[in-house]
């Protein structure tokens, strides 16, 4: 239960409970008045009545139901029915009140039913005086209705006043709750505007230096992986210098040798030939095996030929190297020159995607689309999207590996924004969103034969 439906809730109760409170106050207020009324009037009609028998008796009149109605004029009696003891099932039916049952069923109760005897001095039959709360309890509901009318108002103007505040309270809360959303989203620009609640506001100031501090330490950590990053290529390009410049040397120095002295001792002994061409065959392969690892190191061709042509390359051969899986490459939009980081960046996260689904997501078919939103010439937004069919996986709880970490690494680097969406039994897609801005190749660095 979420905490406005409680607060809500709770005030609901204090509402009811204080409208219940103020009702029983009203009802019983009503029936003491009801009762006090009846017996004030049954006490002086009685007083009244017996002086009318008294005068009666000496006058050596016969009590009858006519002189009954002239004591009841002359009392003026309310809420009473006056009848002999003898007559009694003659007397006029008792009044129905007007007022609702269940306000009738409250106030009148058996204390009410009151009856009062007065002897008849010489009569058989003496004088009974009745109460009839119906006037009673119908004048008393008239009073009350507006009362407890009023109670009802106030249930429910409350109830709704109540929950105007209660939203009115907590939607500095709300807001609070959407600034961390985007926070979870990254970005770290959002900051909370200064309210007149002193302590919300304090939350809010609160809210605003710990978002900016964290915003610094992204841009720390950003940079810190920007420059990671643009070491660790440079040093893989240093080695991929060595193993060309070094090693392929050696490697093509040991093989002409071999080449010779397989040409020298074959007029010798056919073993030294043998043994020479086997040399060289191992040098041949050792040369191809290392041009595999600088390829891997420093992909040259992103350099040389411009992204679209070396991410073509890296598809071909992982769809030559993985005959039971297959990956189309496709180019939508122009494409303008980019700068080499951000286009050894976008290499290296499709290395690593391909490398992921190879290993893990167990799919038959991926898809790498680069795409590009702007003109040739000016700035634009460019799209990588990588999707399989794989087997996916659900990103809340699965931790992310090394491939995963990679990827998010080089996103970070080119300023990107990745998303990230799989679910088991759905594969997976990224789609990286570059502003390419800052990415633009200046005219020295582009490759007029290329584009892209």
């Amino acid at each position: 239960m979420s905490l406005s439906l409680r607060l809500n809730v709770a005030l609901t109760v204090v509402i009811l409970l204080a409208t219940a409170t103020g009702t029983g106050w009203v009802i019983r207020n009503a029936r003491q008045s009801v009762h006090d009324e009846l017996f004030s009037s049954i006490d002086l009609a009685a007083a009244l009545i017996e002086l009318g028998v008294a005068q009666a008796a000496q006058d050596h009149q016969i009590i009858s139901r006519s002189l009954l109605d002239r004591l009841a004029a002359t009392t003026h009696a309310r809420h009473l029915t006056l009848a002999l003891e003898s007559t009694l099932d003659g007397a006029p039916p008792r009044e129905t009140p007007r007022a609702p049952r269940w306000y009738v069923a409250l106030i009148e109760s058996n204390a009410l039913h009151l009856r009062r005897q007065i002897e008849v001095p010489g009569d058989a039959s003496d004088v009974l005086l009745l109460a009839e709360p119906a006037a009673a309890i119908d004048h008393s509901w008239r009073e009350a209705r507006g009362v407890l009318g009023g109670l009802l108002a106030f249930a429910v103007v409350g109830n709704l006043l109540g929950a105007w505040v209660v939203r009115a309270a907590l939607r500095p809360f709300a807001t609070i709750a959407d600034a961390l959303t985007q926070i979870e989203n990254g970005d770290y620009r959002v900051r909370l505007a200064r309210v007149e609640a002193p302590d919300i506001d304090q939350i809010n100031q609160r809210f605003n230096l710990l978002v900016e501090a964290r915003e610094r330490s992204a841009e720390e950590v950003a940079q810190l992986t920007r420059r990671t990053l643009v070491i660790g290529e440079e040093e893989r390009r240093k080695l991929a210098y060595e193993l060309h410049d070094d090693m392929g040397q050696s490697i093509s120095a040991i093989k002409a040798l071999a080449v010779s002295i397989g040409q020298r001792g074959a007029s010798f002994d056919p073993r030294i030939k043998q043994g020479a061409d086997t040399i060289a065959e191992i040098s041949t392969q050792i040369y191809d095996r290392a041009r595999q690892m600088m390829s891997h190191l420093q992909p040259m061709i992103v350099d040389e030929f411009g992204l679209i042509r070396a991410l073509e390359d890296l598809v071909d051969a992982w769809n030559a190297a993985h005959r039971e899986q297959f990956c189309s490459f496709a180019v939508q939009g122009d494409m303008p020159p980019l700068a080499g980081e951000i286009g050894i960046n976008l290499y290296r996260i499709v290395q690593e995607a391909l490398t992921n689904i190879s290993k893990h997501a167990a799919a038959t078919n991926a898809s790498v689309v680069l795409e590009h939103c702007g003109t040739v010439a000016g700035p634009g937004a460019l799209t990588l999207t990588i999707a399989d069919n794989g087997v996916g996986f659900d990103p809340r709880i699965q931790r992310r590996g090394l491939g995963l970490v990679g990827i998010y690494a080089h996103a970070r680097a080119v300023n990107g924004e990745l998303d990230l969406a799989s679910a088991a039994g759905a594969g997976t897609q990224f789609a990286l969103r570059i502003k390419t801005t800052n990415y633009l190749a200046d005219e020295h660095e582009q490759n007029p034969n290329t584009a892209g």
